[in-house]
């Protein structure tokens, strides 16, 4: 990515049940890279110049045990020169 106009949309939804894999693998971005989560993630980056590109990284997350939610949106502004 990092081309003028070039645009990527991507979902993904994850269940990770408790403890199934090692804390080092799972995204920290979602519940600190807590297991027992499920939930959606949203991106969308676009490329504003040749190598300037806005991303958005949205997170719609739950515990699966508990009655805890988790929202999180992250912008980011990725230059390659």
């Amino acid at each position: 990515m990092g081309i003028f106009g070039q645009t990527l949309f991507k979902y993904m939804f994850r269940r990770l049940e408790r403890d199934t894999w090692l804390d080092v693998f799972p995204d920290s971005d979602s519940f600190g890279g807590k297991t027992d989560v499920q939930g959606h993630e949203f991106v969308f980056e676009h490329g504003l110049t040749d190598g300037v590109v806005l991303g958005l990284d949205y997170y719609r997350m739950k515990r699966i045990s508990q009655n805890d939610n988790q929202n999180v949106l992250q912008i980011d502004l990725n230059f390659d020169y």
